[in-house]
């Protein structure tokens, strides 16, 4: 974190010459630069989304053995797949700031066209699939003329024709409530379920040609531009691109060529290698939107209406047509998501499309960083989008079971869609967001969800679960209150930001202890109030860093990096040490012979964590920043659950005995709220600091 300027006109000057003019420059360092300007100018694109898919498969393989295993992986694919295709329809709906919400009855009714053609009328699928598409392309023109022509509000078309839908598919499929799909159907065939895939050598030739593909047109695109004199994306950024996605390809081409059939025995010996030929069909979706929204005119014009519609009709665009034409694409997407729906259910339900499908398209799209806005969206902001949902979905299904294994399904997915639009709204007010202190309720809403959910997590659990609940409800409270308290000085709530970003990545690494076992099916109680509040901090965590970071440069001396040096080794040292001597020498604190494997993740993870934090302030010097970074390490040692519990079970019992491990963990504690304090002090008599509502007040005067 830098120093603050002297001025709040020269930190917004700062900061708007930033914003125009990025770093640039040959080199892949200059390339991030200059992208986490743009990000923090409110450009987050599909940044959240990754991240938290990354931050999601970590978490899940971690936590669950069979997360990352062939079958599994399959399994996720095809319950993503349909969500994806609807998504990329909605992409375009949204991007004009429109709203579609038949578009999962629209699928639902194509798909029952679908199967009464082909299974009762007995006509061939090469009539009844494009039968069903030609009816969500008409389904998406009556619904782009009445919006664009008529003038009425999109919402209020699609709700009507989300309920006729309903009421059309029902008739279609009649009392029997479903019909079903041959089983050896080319439909059923789409989503591999009768276990018909690609041979393995077209998966890795068709990662050939999109990795080849991929690179002609980035190579293309940056000697075009250097051509004509404009910045161009670094060589060694193209390069690591490519390399990239070969990699990430290549693996799931490769795990998806092992045999997937769990059911192998004398009797039944049949593969499941290859990948399903809805991948394919993703594919070609894929690169034909994207070339649509990128490299046509069309495209450009979409842009232009979703940004601002009057200065699209006045610069000669047909703003009608392509209103008409978003919700035709959306529609026609509709119905193959769909298809791919009843290929992967081998059935059409009565009430097809009617559930969460719709829901779940949206999430998807709005959580890969499309805007509800209009204006902003891209096609892979729905691949990722639909993958984090998917994820969570399957992550949490193999975690919980029992009756409530759905519900907290449901709870995480809001969760993350709240937080994704949360982010967008905020993103909308551009490079002000950053300056000033607008931001904070919104991390402040974060922590006091976290506390919410921590305090509840105190009815039916144990006493040393109730110890570190109430302590880490107290902390995450109090942090909260110093980013909402409107009367509070700004100095205060510096701190505070630094203890948010502390008390998030440590906090979150730490409630990974909570979580062993979790892989055995059962979720307790506790572990639940451990999952959804680790998911909290981390946002909370994430937001700050985003929107209050700058290059660090080091405004201290030696003394303050060892500071942090003295506190890593206290941090370090408690890991490995001996905490308590417990009847039958079981040793130290990883010692416990069930909890081995896990133990050794989580403590290196909170190892890890914690040190980097002590250093990084450490090396920033006497900033308030700093200062709450130390205070935010220091609660979250104190409140760390294994710390707690070992703490409990010592005082509990008379048979237990101390080790010195235990002390290390306190002692860094005190060290560190020693150097917040001292540091803390040192900036608030540092002359010239400049606070949020400063930053505020140049904002509205310069309008």
């Amino acid at each position: 974190m830098s120093v603050p300027p002297k001025t709040a006109e020269s930190a917004l000057d700062q900061f708007e010459q930033d914003l125009a003019e990025p770093p640039a420059g040959g080199s892949l360092r200059e390339h991030l630069l200059g992208y986490f300007v743009r990000v923090r100018g409110g450009e987050t694109g599909s940044l959240p989304a990754l991240g938290g898919l990354m931050v999601l498969i970590v978490f899940f393989a971690v936590v669950h053995d069979g997360f990352l295993t062939a079958y599994n992986i399959e399994a996720l694919v095809s319950q993503a797949l349909p969500i994806i295709v609807m998504a990329m329809g909605l992409v375009f709906v949204l991007l004009l700031g429109e709203i579609d919400l038949s578009a999962g009855t629209t699928g639902g009714l194509c798909a029952a066209l679908m199967a009464v053609l082909f299974v009762r009328e007995g006509l061939s699928l090469w009539i009844a699939v494009p039968v069903a598409v030609i009816a969500g392309v008409l389904i998406g023109f009556g619904t782009g003329w009445l919006r664009a022509k008529v003038g009425i509000p999109s919402f209020v078309i699609t709700l009507a024709t989300f309920l006729g839908f309903q009421g059309i598919t029902l008739i279609l499929v009649g009392g029997q409530g479903s019909i079903i799909l041959p089983t050896k159907s080319a439909i059923v065939s789409l989503e591999g379920i009768n276990g018909t895939f690609m041979p393995i050598w077209a998966g890795w030739a068709l990662l050939a040609v999109c990795v080849a593909g991929y690179a002609l047109v980035k190579i293309h695109d940056a000697a075009t531009r250097r051509r004509a004199g404009l910045p161009a994306l670094p060589t060694s950024v193209v390069v690591v691109k490519i390399l990239l996605l070969a990699g990430l390809g290549a693996a799931f081409v490769y795990e998806m060529g092992v045999n997937r059939n769990l059911f192998q025995n004398a009797f039944f010996a049949s593969s499941s290698e290859g990948l399903p030929y809805a991948v394919l069909l993703l594919v070609i979706l894929f690169v034909l939107w994207n070339f649509v929204l990128n490299r046509t005119r069309y495209g450009r014009h979409i842009y232009a209406v979703g940004g601002n519609d009057e200065a699209a009709r006045r610069a000669g665009i047909a703003v009608s047509r392509v209103r008409i034409s978003v919700f035709v694409i959306c529609s026609s997407m509709a119905a193959i998501s769909g298809l791919l729906a009843a290929s992967l259910l081998e059935s059409v339900q009565s009430d097809a499309g009617s559930k969460n499908t719709l829901l779940l398209a949206v999430g998807a799209a709005v959580i890969g960083g499309t805007s509800l806005f209009g204006g902003r969206g891209r096609m892979i902001d729905a691949v990722l989008g639909a993958l984090v949902v998917a994820v969570i979905q399957n992550g949490m299904s193999d975690l919980i079971s029992g009756a409530n294994a759905a519900g907290w399904e449901w709870i995480v997915t809001g969760l993350v869609l709240l937080i994704a639009a949360g982010f967008d709204a905020v993103s909308r007010r551009g490079g002000t967001r950053v300056t000033s202190t607008a931001w904070r309720p919104i991390v402040a809403w974060l922590l006091i969800a976290a506390t919410v959910i921590t305090l509840a997590g105190l009815y039916h659990s144990k006493s040393n679960e109730q110890v570190f609940l109430s302590a880490a409800a107290v902390v995450y409270i109090v942090i909260a209150g110093l980013l909402r308290g409107a009367r509070l000085p700004d100095r205060v709530a510096a701190v505070a930001e630094g203890a948010t970003i502390a008390v998030g990545f440590v906090g979150f690494v730490g409630l990974i202890y909570v979580l062993q076992g979790i892989s055995s099916g059962t979720l307790s109680g506790i572990q639940a109030v451990a999952l959804f509040t680790a998911l909290l901090l981390l946002a909370a965590a994430v937001v700050t860093v985003v929107i209050q970071w700058s290059r660090p440069r080091s405004g201290g001396s030696r003394g303050w990096l060892a500071v942090g040096v003295v506190a890593a080794v206290l941090i370090a040292a408690a890991e490995f040490l001996p905490w308590v001597n417990f009847p039958g020498d079981i040793g130290n604190c990883c010692a416990i012979p069930q909890e081995r494997q896990f133990l050794v993740v989580s403590d290196i993870l909170f190892l890890i964590v914690s040190v980097v934090m002590v250093l990084w302030a450490g090396y920033v010097g006497p900033t308030r920043w700093s200062a709450g970074v130390y205070l935010g390490v220091a609660a979250a040692l104190l409140i760390n659950p294994k710390f707690l519990q070992f703490v409990y079970f010592l005082f509990s019992s008379s048979a237990n005995k101390i080790a010195p491990g235990i002390f290390l963990l306190p002692a860094a504690a005190v060290v560190l709220i020693v150097a917040g304090a001292v540091a803390w002090s040192r900036a608030a008599s540092a002359d010239g600091a400049v606070t949020g509502t400063e930053l505020d007040e140049v904002v509205r005067a310069r309008g």
